[in-house]
Parts: structure tokens; C-alpha cells; sequence
């Protein structure tokens, strides 16, 4: 029963966007998400977005291989689409389904887990370190990516075709597979702390590094997100998100 513990770990949500620069409903999409995540502000401040960019239906420089392995795994079938913790999925006519998901995950899936992450640069490597606490012994695992804002690509769809700027671009995944890198029961007790560090992890030259992220997502049992983190790549640091209790 998720409900059975204290909660002491504040629950931050991913949601990913599944988008393209050749699709061109696909701005009206982020614009749904970002209306839904400004309803409220927990939402504001424990929503996390991340656009995964696809070239299946024409050219995208943005798009990462993992993308069509997602959207193939979860069944889902038009661009664009919202993934809600990696248990939720469906299309962006309307803004409600991508609502209901984000009250599923903070109503029904309190965090049993909390994470911490830190990283350097140097070289164009950074170092990331990424520190898991829990309240369960359960197996976790742990998804790691590289996010950056305010990207200017081409877009279909819109005026400013040529200037567009995408927001929250998925980069890279550091893990080495998008379910996450796995902690083992034994390597996890409550009240322990866990670390897991990815050394050397290449940068792109083209990336701006000072609008790039480390988004950190821990995965239970059942491969869902159960919390995550973000931090900046360049110098960043986020402890536990703990739980307001005032």
C-alpha cells in the first residue's frame, strides 16, 4: 500500500513530451501542457517537463533514438503525445487526460524515494553523482538525462519557422537504458544512503552548457517514476526534496 508509509520526500513528477520539428500541431501541444502545469502552483514547482524529439515524420536534429523506443513501448500513436511518469500515457487534443495524470501520480503514487544529484564539468565531461535515499526496500533504478532550454531549431507550424526555440530538449541519455541503471535491494536499505556516479559523460560542443540540466529520475519495482531531480550541469547541486510539512 503506497499510502501505508510517512512520505517524508516531496513528489516531483516527469512528463514527457513527445514532439517533432515537422509536426505541426506540436506546438499547440506543449502549449496545452504548460496551460494544464500553470492551474496550480504544486504543479508549477513538481512538474517537470522533457520533450523528446522524433524524426520519424521528417527531419529533426533534435531527436534522439530513445524517442521512438518510447513511444513504441507505451503503444502511443500520435504526435504529440504526453507520458506521465512512465505509467500514463495519451494524445494533446485537450488538456485533460495530461491533468488527470499529473493528479494520479501526486494523489495515488506518493514518493517512497528521495534522490540528490550534483555535477561538474570539465574538459566538456561532466562528473555526476546521484545519491538515493529510501523508505522501502525495494529495487529501484535510476534514469539519468541531459536537458537543454531554449534550443533554436526550425518548426513547422508556426511564424517564426526558422527561429523557433524549444524548450526542455531531451539531449542524452546517460544511463544506459531508459528504464534506468539498477540498485539492487541488498545496496539499498531504509534509511541508508545510496550513490551512483556517472564519471566523463561527453557534452556536445553545440550544447550551451549553462542551459543544460541533469534530469535524474528514480524508477520503482514496477519501472514507474516514483521521484526524480534536476540540477544544472555546469556547477549544480539539489538535495532531497523533502516534504513541507508546515
Amino acid at each position: 500500500d503506497p499510502h501505508s508509509y510517512s512520505g517524508a520526500y516531496d513528489r516531483h513528477v516527469a512528463a514527457f513530451e513527445f514532439t517533432g520539428a515537422w509536426c505541426t500541431w506540436c506546438p499547440k501541444g506543449l502549449t496545452i501542457m504548460n496551460n494544464v502545469i500553470d492551474l496550480d502552483d504544486r504543479y508549477k514547482d513538481n512538474v517537470h517537463l522533457m520533450a523528446f524529439h522524433s524524426d520519424s515524420g521528417g527531419e529533426d536534429a533534435l531527436a534522439i533514438d530513445q524517442t521512438d523506443m518510447l513511444y513504441e513501448h507505451f503503444r502511443l500513436t500520435a504526435y504529440p503525445s504526453f507520458l506521465t511518469d512512465l505509467r500514463t500515457g495519451g494524445g494533446l487534443d485537450d488538456g485533460y487526460a495530461f491533468l488527470d495524470s499529473i493528479d494520479e501520480s501526486l494523489e495515488e503514487f506518493p514518493a517512497h524515494c528521495g534522490v540528490s544529484v550534483t555535477s561538474e564539468i570539465s574538459d566538456g565531461k561532466a562528473d555526476i553523482t546521484v545519491k538515493v535515499r529510501t523508505e522501502l526496500p525495494l529495487e529501484y533504478r535510476v534514469a539519468v538525462f541531459l536537458v537543454e532550454d531554449g534550443v533554436r531549431y526550425k518548426q513547422a507550424g508556426v511564424s517564426n519557422s526558422d527561429t523557433y526555440v524549444h524548450f526542455h530538449v531531451v539531449r542524452k541519455m546517460v544511463s544506459s537504458i531508459w528504464q534506468g541503471d539498477r540498485i539492487s535491494r541488498s545496496a539499498l536499505v531504509p534509511g541508508e544512503e545510496y550513490i551512483k556516479e556517472y564519471k566523463g559523460v561527453q557534452l556536445d560542443e553545440t550544447w550551451n552548457a549553462a542551459k543544460t540540466s541533469v534530469y535524474v529520475l528514480v524508477l520503482d519495482y514496477a519501472s514507474r517514476v516514483n521521484n526524480m531531480n534536476i540540477c544544472a550541469v555546469e556547477g549544480g547541486e539539489s538535495g532531497y526534496p523533502e516534504k513541507n510539512l508546515n
